[in-house]
């Protein structure tokens, strides 16, 4: 069964259909899983504690990513406990 459970290759997790999906770097590095989703652009981002929140510059830029790609902005970052 372990050799199993190492052959099956999960998809990301998709956040915004078509659009923005949550994976890890098997998947980010898998050339089928790339391909298939149609992605053309990665974005690393990694966090070292749980409780650790993202800088505001960079949740204030994908706001703004959202709004240019997306035509409305999809993060509220009206809150401070994003």
């Amino acid at each position: 069964m372990g050799r199993e459970l190492e052959s099956l290759n999960p998809y990301p997790v998709e956040i915004l259909p078509g659009k923005h999906y949550i994976g890890e770097y098997r998947q980010a590095t898998n050339l089928l899983i790339l391909k298939d989703l149609k992605l053309n652009a990665l974005v690393n981002i990694q966090q070292c504690k749980a409780n650790t929140r993202p800088n505001r510059g960079f949740v204030q830029q994908l706001s703004d990513w959202e709004l240019q790609t997306l035509g409305k902005r999809v993060t509220d970052i009206s809150e401070p406990n994003y």
